[in-house]
């Protein structure tokens, strides 16, 4: 079953794919919200670093991981903007998607997307640990995208002030 394109950076990578033959706003702040979140949490805490570190798929693995983070800053340097504002949509996306991925594990007593127990080795565990009940667990990993979002969106307003100070300064 691990062969199934179900964990979400397989997902970031079909839409980074879509993305780089038709680009748009939607796939743009997907990439920016969901996606590198995900792949950064990927890259502090791998689960395919279990095989020696001169396997193929272990540097696969970060540099995959690398790029999801990588596009969408691209993206930005070219002059798109991620907006807090997609975060309705995009909460809704994800939690459309992890109640499918959650019904498929279901069916075939599977955890794609690490929503049925966590990734051995992973910041999941502890949370797994902390949550007491799955239930909890789900909740977590909501909380956890929900933090990694204001970073961002903090990250965002902070640069965007600092530009615009630079601005002031050189037109005063």
């Amino acid at each position: 079953m691990d062969w199934l394109p179900f964990p979400l950076c397989s997902f970031g990578i079909l839409v980074a794919g879509v993305y780089g033959l038709w680009p748009n706003e939607l796939l743009f702040q997907s990439l920016f919200w969901v996606f590198m979140p995900g792949a950064m949490m990927a890259i502090i805490s791998p689960n395919w670093t279990n095989w020696p570190k001169e396997n193929i798929l272990t540097t696969v693995g970060f540099l995959i991981h690398a790029g999801l983070m990588a596009m969408p800053i691209g993206e930005m340097a070219r002059g798109h903007k991620p907006s807090v504002k997609w975060w309705p949509k995009l909460a809704a996306f994800l939690a459309i998607l992890g109640g499918a991925i959650f019904s498929l594990n279901k069916a075939l007593n599977a955890n794609f997307m690490y929503l049925m127990e966590p990734s051995k080795g992973s910041i999941l565990e502890v949370l797994a640990e902390k949550a007491g009940s799955h239930f909890n667990y789900l909740v977590g990993m909501g909380a956890i995208v929900l933090i990694m979002w204001c970073i961002l969106a903090s990250i965002l307003y902070t640069v965007n002030v600092v530009q615009e100070r630079i601005r002031e300064h050189r037109h005063s």
